[in-house]
């Protein structure tokens, strides 16, 4: 006897509550052939499928579901929230378009389109978009908030400020808007982390305050009293992964390698079924210690949680990292690569790794295409350059995509600089994952302080990056710089990085931006003296990572010299040749490029 098709729909939808995916998908197979008109069946087939990571089948669930169904507002508003999610924008804007369309007052749909518009390259539109909307309604809170979180990031403090005001004006114990006013006085400079401590007694339960606290209280000199912090918070919220994260990195950059995970440990002790948890550790100990370290954790994972694919996959990775390449091989086919961003990185890098360069660049072009060229596009230089395809020089072969710039008028300021610079550097190694090596990073946005010696160099660093975006070559629609827009930039990240010792950085790219930098203040004797053939210290462009073993060159160096700036496209691979004895103090950023 065939079973009803209002059966298997509720069987289906226990087993996608239950996270039974696999049973869920088994069930939906025959609705669709018992029910093929049903756009709900089809809504489902997208959740169980976005629930998997199959962005394909999810996109093809959601569009059958609106061709069934088009003008229900319901279904596409779920479809372009999720676009938002996955980076997909300009797409997520159309569909709140027909939204608006058909309920031209529906203010929800107002402020995501506003949000989505200011994730995009027209982040200004957006902005302004969202202005409006939260001036006509005063009482939108979910507007105002949004809105102070982008005038904050975009370093517009009084106007974040204000508007943080506006919402506390309506509800005193708003979390967001106590955390925006206090991380506003952080980003500046000033002293915050007694804001964050008033803030906390308006929301016990936010944890960002309590996040932003501890770094407050590192900027202030109290690294102890911020470890404790967060030590506390995590004994009596064991859930929060966010604070372990910080907290193990911090105790790394304070106190070293020895033990600097506890807290994960402890809690995954009480909890071992917490796979966020088990994830970030594993990732934090591959970072610090090396891929052996994380091959023990993820055993760990496997004994105490029990099976799970994300432990494949990770292990998949380490197993590359090591040169495993068989084993690798074995457990990427067991893994669904298309679950994350992450998980299709992990796969190209190990086709480049194996030397595999033409399925490399096929798997990395695909990531282009699903609009994660940030990741992709160094895989695809590196795969292109081994292959001999001339799209290589298409790619990163002009000459002024990579340009350098003395700054002049910082030459007099450079000595005030550093020593601004050095009181801002509070730990003693380098951050779990970031590229130097015998050194120290700042961690608040840099270009935010408001020490007029910085504002000066921010000032003169604007006027640069004007200057390169009009010596760039023309537009291209299909190259990842040459087809963004150039109205306008934003800087996306700024900090400072002190190497001492033999100091250096491996090779690496930044996917936070479209244009990336390094600017000298102070430099060792011997560097950028000019020698013939004397490369320490120098800036290096275009050599892969040094795991891929290679053996490509660099296609350019610049010469390090004080007041110098170097700016290239993000995601070009780029990094240091170690230098002598000495401190190599700089400056960089990260810039987003805008349409008007």
């Amino acid at each position: 006897m065939n079973e009803p098709p209002m059966m298997i729909a509720a069987r289906a939808e226990q087993a996608m509550r239950e996270g039974r995916l696999t049973e869920a998908v088994t069930d939906l197979v025959k609705l669709k052939s018992l029910v093929p008109e049903d756009p709900m069946v089809h809504l489902m087939w997208a959740f169980a499928h976005r629930g998997q990571g199959k962005i394909g089948e999810a996109v093809a669930g959601f569009e059958k579901a609106l061709e069934l169904s088009p003008n229900d507002i319901g279904i596409r508003g779920q479809f372009a929230s999720w676009l938002d999610d996955i980076g997909d924008y300009e797409t997520a804007v159309e569909h709140y378009d027909h939204i608006l369309k058909l309920q031209p007052n529906h203010l929800e749909a107002q402020i995501d389109r506003a949000l989505a518009l200011a994730r995009s390259n027209r982040h200004s539109e957006g902005v302004r978009d969202l202005k409006m909307i939260a001036k006509l309604n005063g009482g939108a809170l979910r507007a105002w908030s949004n809105l102070a979180i982008l005038l904050r990031e975009d370093q517009q403090y009084d106007e974040a400020e204000a508007a943080a005001r506006h919402i506390l004006s309506r509800d005193p114990a708003h979390p967001r808007a106590h955390h925006i006013i206090a991380q506003c006085a952080y980003e500046q400079g000033k002293p915050a982390s007694k804001l964050f401590v008033d803030g906390r007694k308006k929301a016990p339960d936010d944890l960002r305050l309590v996040g932003g606290q501890a770094a407050a209280l590192i900027q202030e000199g109290s690294s102890d009293e911020a470890l404790d912090l967060l030590d506390q918070t995590l004994v009596n919220s064991p859930e929060w992964a966010h604070g372990h994260n910080i907290l193990a990195d911090y105790r790394w950059q304070f106190e070293g390698q020895d033990d600097f995970a506890r807290s994960f440990d402890a809690a995954l002790k009480e909890d071992p079924k917490q796979t966020a948890l088990w994830s970030d550790l594993i990732t934090l100990k591959a970072g610090a210690l090396g891929h052996e370290a994380a091959l023990t954790v993820i055993d760990q994972g496997r004994s105490r949680h029990g099976d799970d694919p994300l432990f494949d996959l990770l292990e998949a990775n380490s197993r590359s990292e090591l040169g495993e390449f068989e084993k690798a091989g074995e457990l990427f086919d067991s893994c669904n690569l298309e679950s994350s961003s992450a998980a299709m990185l992990y796969y190209v890098r190990h086709l480049a790794k194996a030397k595999q360069f033409d399925q490399c660049a096929k798997q990395a072009m695909e990531m282009v295409e699903k609009g994660y060229g940030g990741d992709a596009w160094p895989y695809v230089s590196t795969a292109w350059r081994m292959l001999d395809d001339p799209r290589w020089e298409w790619l990163e072969g002009n000459e002024a995509l990579i340009q350098s710039f003395d700054l002049d008028g910082m030459t007099a300021k450079l000595s005030k600089l550093a020593a601004k610079l050095r009181e801002l550097h509070k730990f003693n190694v380098r951050p779990i994952g970031q590229s130097l090596r015998d050194g120290t990073q700042t961690e608040a946005a840099l270009f935010s302080n408001q020490a007029p010696i910085i504002q000066s160099l921010v000032k003169h660093i604007r006027g640069a990056v004007e200057e390169y975006l009009e010596k760039l070559p023309a537009a291209d629609a299909k190259h990842p710089l040459l087809g963004m827009a150039r109205d306008s930039f934003r800087f996306t990240g700024s900090w400072s990085v002190r190497l001492t010792g033999a100091g250096f950085h491996v090779n690496h790219i930044h996917n936070h931006g479209s244009i990336s930098s390094a600017f000298y203040v102070a430099l060792p004797d011997g560097i950028g003296n000019g020698k013939k053939g004397a490369h320490d210290g120098w800036l290096a462009f275009g050599e892969p990572a040094a795991e891929l073993d290679t053996g490509l060159p660099p296609i350019r160096m610049i010469e390090p010299k004080p007041g110098r700036l170097a700016l290239f496209p993000s995601t070009m691979w780029h990094g240091t040749r170690p230098f002598g004895d000495g401190e190599r103090l700089t400056c960089a950023f990260d810039v987003g490029l805008l349409n008007k």
